[in-house]
């Protein structure tokens, strides 16, 4: 469970099981491995390629792109 910056605010991303961490490495445009999502998820170097590029989208736009890739993602206020 991760809370990141964006353009407009805040979302809270939950990519704690093995397929939401892949769908949002392939989202982020990050290539790793089905067997190793997870684990990469909390290593700094994914983690601010990750804030990086949350930043760069606004809260809709990143609920969008949540719903199309089915990533839990909740846009905080």
């Amino acid at each position: 469970y991760q809370v990141y910056k964006c353009k407009d605010g805040r979302v809270a991303v939950a990519a704690l099981e093995p397929h939401f961490a892949l769908r949002l490495c392939d989202a982020v445009g990050l290539q790793t491995r089905a067997s190793q999502a997870t684990q990469n998820m909390n290593k700094p170097a994914t983690q601010l390629v990750i804030a990086a590029w949350m930043l760069t989208k606004t809260r809709k736009q990143l609920a969008q792109i949540a719903l199309d890739k089915d990533i839990p993602l909740h846009a905080m206020v």
